[in-house]
């Protein structure tokens, strides 16, 4: 796992950096008998992690596991993180189906799915920290679904992928962006994409950032907020399909190889 995520994010201020304290997951195990938060409330963060990777005291860093085990799974449905963050790293896997997070990240090579539940944002009250965004964020190489639920922004970094097909933006979880850094690929599938109100065929955006994008998801919610694309990385409308699955996986592989080339990104060749 590299450290592209938690030191870019720090230099971006979008992670607190004194976490009253942190939940360390690393059993090897996975829902629905085991690791399933459905009530109450957790310590600020949760890390995800496999087995023999992590450390409680190492809230904000996730270093890099050298020897990881086996995978671990979580799930949230109707827990509430007090302010806090869920990690999910290594090649393990989290779903956030309910409750209520501050912010949610994957990265090395996990996996996150949401299909419900709120990414509401990092509060830090009597400080003088600014209140921090909802984001749902991959890097490395982790990928996450969103098919439902609710934040404030997305966000795809390193060579990970972040694929909407459903969900809603709540303006008090932060301002609607939709945001690919590095060579991150950001893929929404939906339908009446438009840019600042005009029309757009699905396919690669190719202008860098600061328009409004809307569209309406799969799901059927509406969306509509800025985006913000690096030269390097992929925004990717693409319409649904019949037949989801290997089809679709398929169109985006596609499009994400064709944009990498249209832009000269490394591994485009």
């Amino acid at each position: 796992m590299r450290l592209f995520a938690l030191v870019s994010l720090l230099a971006l201020g979008l992670v607190p950096t004194s976490p009253a304290s942190a939940l360390l997951v690393n059993n090897g195990l996975a829902p629905p008998g085991h690791n399933v938060f459905d009530s109450g409330q957790l310590d600020d963060f949760l890390h995800v992690r496999n087995v023999g990777c992590g450390d409680p005291a190492d809230a904000i860093t996730l270093s890099p596991c050298a020897s990881p085990g086996a995978p671990t799974g979580a799930l949230l449905d109707g827990a509430i993180l007090i302010a806090g963050i869920l990690f999910v790293g290594d090649t393990s896997t989290a779903t956030l189906a309910g409750g209520e997070v501050g912010q949610a990240y994957a990265l090395g090579s996990a996996s996150l799915t949401m299909t419900g539940g709120d990414v509401v944002g990092l509060f830090a009250v009597g400080t003088s920290v600014p209140f921090q965004p909802g984001i749902v964020l991959v890097a490395d190489s982790a990928s996450a679904l969103i098919t439902g639920g609710r934040m404030g922004n997305v966000w795809a970094g390193g060579q990970g992928m972040l694929t909407m097909t459903g969900g809603s933006f709540d303006h008090h979880f932060g301002a609607t962006k939709f945001v690919a850094v590095d060579e991150g690929t950001l893929v929404l599938v939906g339908s009446q994409f438009a840019i600042d109100g005009a029309p757009v065929a699905p396919g690669a955006i190719s202008l860098a950032n600061g328009l409004s994008l809307s569209g309406v998801f799969e799901s059927g919610e509406a969306f509509d907020g800025t985006f913000r694309r690096e030269s390097g990385a992929s925004i990717l409308l693409v319409l649904p399909e019949p037949a989801a699955g290997a089809t679709l996986g398929a169109a985006v592989l596609g499009l994400v190889a064709f944009a990498r080339r249209a832009t000269g990104a490394p591994g485009s060749d």
